[in-house]
């Protein structure tokens, strides 16, 4: 990749002080974005999140337009925005550090798309699977929490999801699929997955941490195992690519995908079905799992090959 120095030779720090650097920038971004969005959001609304009942199983319209508002602050100030300062100090060109200059054929997004429409039934499974995990007794508090944190994450995504009319639906995918796609993969892969990479010279092992970490952060406990699925594939992609353009797409698709069945079919109705699971998949489980393997090792040795070549 064409590299030139940034404002701050970040490039040339070690990856632990590259490391604490980006965590220092993310941590100053979002407290300062924080306070602007409490500001902006009640000169513009009037109301804070802290009127807002999580529990509520139907929201005014104007609090539901809060939510979209602090959903669309949150992924450009927490996310984008500093995986762009981070990879400007890092780089001195974003387009180059996150790849974006290497552009995949149409091919391998096909088998990407594949990909991420196989692992749908996998994470599917493996989401039923976590619901079902409990915790020790001592740990019924910490248990309670998760419980209410992820009724208030299910509520909330309702709230946001339902769309009546193509521009709603438009800006759904925007503000749904696109921004999340975007802020999270520059992050995760172009900035946390890259700079793990060459902290502990295995790209197998930055995969893995920042995968958990991707997990971890959204605080969905009970969809823990599905999310690190996804970021296991979203980071492989770009491990063997090195461009952020396929982890991005298929980060893409498996937003969109909810977005467009719950405008077909209703959010509630969907809801039910990914909650509910239908009938006990059993070992066809295995079938789209195999295929998300064999599209994985196809994907990993078109690369090869090319860099080989």
């Amino acid at each position: 990749m064409r590299e030139s120095a940034g404002l701050f030779p970040l490039k040339s720090q070690s990856p632990s002080i590259q490391f604490l650097v980006s965590l220092i920038i993310l941590t100053g971004v979002a407290a300062i974005s924080l306070l602007i969005v409490i500001i902006s959001a009640r000169l513009i609304f009037g109301i804070g999140l802290n009127e807002i009942n999580l529990e509520s199983e139907l929201l005014p319209e104007r609090q539901i337009h809060y939510l979209k508002y602090v959903q669309v602050f949150q992924h450009i100030s927490i996310f984008l925005i500093p995986s762009l300062i981070i990879s400007w100090l890092m780089s001195g060109n974003i387009i180059a550090y996150q790849g974006m200059d290497r552009m995949p054929d149409f091919s391998i997004f096909f088998i990407v798309l594949l990909i991420t429409i196989f692992i749908i039934p996998v994470t599917g499974a493996t989401g039923i699977l976590n619901s079902g995990l409990t915790l020790p007794d001592w740990l019924s508090g910490v248990e309670e929490w998760m419980i209410k944190k992820e009724h208030q994450a299910n509520s909330i995504t309702g709230w946001l999801i339902e769309a009546e009319g193509l521009w709603p639906l438009t800006i759904n995918i925007i503000i749904l699929a696109l921004l999340p796609a975007f802020g999270e993969e520059f992050l995760f892969r172009g900035i946390i997955q890259q700079i793990l990479t060459r902290w502990l010279n295995s790209g197998h092992a930055a995969v893995w941490i920042t995968s958990i970490i991707f997990s971890t952060v959204h605080l969905q406990f009970y969809g823990f195992i599905p999310r690190l699925i996804l970021g296991l594939i979203f980071g492989y992609l770009f491990l063997w690519s090195s461009t952020i353009w396929l982890p991005l797409f298929a980060h893409f698709i498996n937003n969109v995908i909810p977005v467009i069945g719950s405008y077909l079919v209703g959010w509630d109705r969907l809801n039910k079905e990914m909650v509910d699971g239908g009938p006990d998949p059993g070992w066809l489980i295995l079938i789209p799992a195999i295929l998300v393997l064999l599209l994985m090792n196809v994907t990993r040795t078109l690369f090869r090959e090319k860099y080989k070549e």
